[in-house]
Formats: structure tokens, sequence, C-alpha cells
């Protein structure tokens, strides 16, 4: 059988995680079984080749799922019901899906937001794409398909060549790219910062591209005349200097790994109390 679209697979899914907190590869084990599914059809991979469709969808509905609170993130990887998610179990619908999903207004207030510009500044934990054509179909789109990692990966596409008028990269914003954001990156020494002329230039080239969003990234650090020439430029252009990265990069997982976890406790008070 045709593995199911994400809003189909969100009721079994839902009724896995109420046997009790179940990991996401196990749950697509058990819904591979459940499903009847064919060697063949479990191992059906992404166009990226990064992940297998069925987990893709398994993400996407148990995402979905998590905005309307009917599931919860109890620690990386797995996933739990909530009340919420008991109390529409107990309601035994037949299906599952976004149009139930709009009953919460956790979840009217994702698929608004997703609708909105300031959408693009989402967690990481959030499906990526047009997110709001992705609801409102039986099954996502090529480009928004990939999971929130991988979806950004493929919106994201270095250019670097001759004549590229030293843009370095571009971020397509939607799927058919009528929205982009370039990118020009420079590595300096944090004794060399980048004044407005680079600035400058990198504005023209947005120009010559007939582009008015771009983000300047560099290792060291902005004089206060490149500041300065943002405020004045018609262009959007971000600045993000080396403190800024570093910071994105642990904020997001990107580039770095984790050496050490520092657990703090506290007094237990219960524990001191008199019977």
């Amino acid at each position: 059988m045709p593995i199911p679209d994400y809003q189909s697979l969100m009721l079994p899914v839902l009724k896995l995680a109420a046997d009790g907190e179940i990991h996401v590869r196990d749950a697509a084990n058990r819904l591979a079984i459940e499903l009847a599914l064919t060697p063949e059809e479990r191992a059906m991979m992404l166009p990226s080749g990064r992940q297998t469709l069925l987990s893709n969808r398994l993400h996407w509905a148990k995402s979905y799922m998590l905005k309307a609170g009917l599931v919860r993130s109890p620690r990386r990887g797995y996933f739990a019901i909530t009340d919420r998610g008991r109390e529409v179990l107990s309601a035994r619908p037949p299906r599952i899906d976004n149009d139930l999903l709009m009953r919460f207004e956790e979840f009217r207030d994702f698929i608004e937001k997703s609708r909105s510009p300031e959408s693009h500044d989402r967690s990481p934990d959030q499906p990526s794409g047009d997110r709001a054509a992705v609801a409102a179909q039986a099954t996502p789109v090529a480009a928004a398909e990939e999971t929130p990692d991988e979806a950004i990966r493929s919106a994201v596409r270095a250019i670097g060549r001759s004549g590229d008028g030293g843009l370095d990269g571009v971020i397509d914003e939607d799927a058919l790219g009528l929205d982009r954001v370039y990118v020009q990156a420079k590595r300096h020494a944090p004794d060399n910062p980048v004044g407005e002329p680079e600035i400058r230039g990198f504005a023209g080239s947005l120009g010559a591209a007939k582009a008015n969003k771009g983000v300047f990234v560099t290792t060291s650090r902005f004089t206060r005349s490149a500041h300065d020439f943002v405020v004045r430029t018609p262009n959007k252009i971000v600045l993000i200097d080396g403190d800024m990265l570093a910071t994105l990069m642990i904020r997001y997982g990107v580039g770095v790994r984790t050496e050490q976890t520092i657990l703090v406790k506290k007094i237990d008070e219960d524990f001191f109390l008199d019977e």
C-alpha cells in the first residue's frame, strides 16, 4: 500500500503516543508494521536521499500535533501524548487532520504566524517552507516535504562563481524562488573590521541582482559607518558580526558539538518535610 500522507498518519501516531513515551525511530518501525509496508516501501527515500518518506511524514504529523498541544516532546527524539491528546482520542475521531487541529488556539496561532512575514524568523523545531500552504494540502509539497533541517539546507545554496558580483549564496524564501535573500560572507581577523565601502559594494550587487534583501556575515565586526550606511540604504541588509555568528551557531547547533553538559541541582524541599 502507498505510504499515507502526514495528515492520515496523525491518528495512528497519536495512538502510539498513548501507549507511553516513544522514540520517533521506534514509532516509524511500529507504523511500518501496522501499515504492512513492504521492505521497498519502508526504504523509500526523499529526493534528498537523507530521510525515508515514512519517517519524514511521521515527523510532520508529530510536529503539527505538537503545535496543537496533542503531544509533547519530553526529550530529544521522543514524544508522548498530553491530556488534550487523550481527550481527542476519547472522542473516537475517524481521522485527525489539520481541520481538527484548527479547533485549538495554539495551532491557529501557528498557522497565522506561518502566513506572516515574521514567520521567516522561526524556531528550529518548526516545519520549514510555506507552512500555511502545506497545512492545506494532503501531502507536503516536495520543497516542504523535508524535515526542518532538511528544508533549510534545500532552500540555501552557494553561488560564488564568476560574474556573481561578489555574492556568496542565496536563500529562497519560497518554493518558486520569487523572494530571495542574498548572502555575502567575509572571513576577517578580529582586528580587521568590515567598513562602509564593502557594504556599499554589497548593496550594489543586490541592485544588479534585482534584489532588495541581503545578509552580510563576517567573522570580525562592522565599523560605525557600515552600520550607518545600512540605516540609510533602501535595501534591507542585516549585518551579522563574529559575536552574533557564534551566538547563532550555538543556538541552532550549527558547526558546534556538545563537549560537556552541566547539571544544575536544587534542594528537594519535600524530602525534608516532617511526616
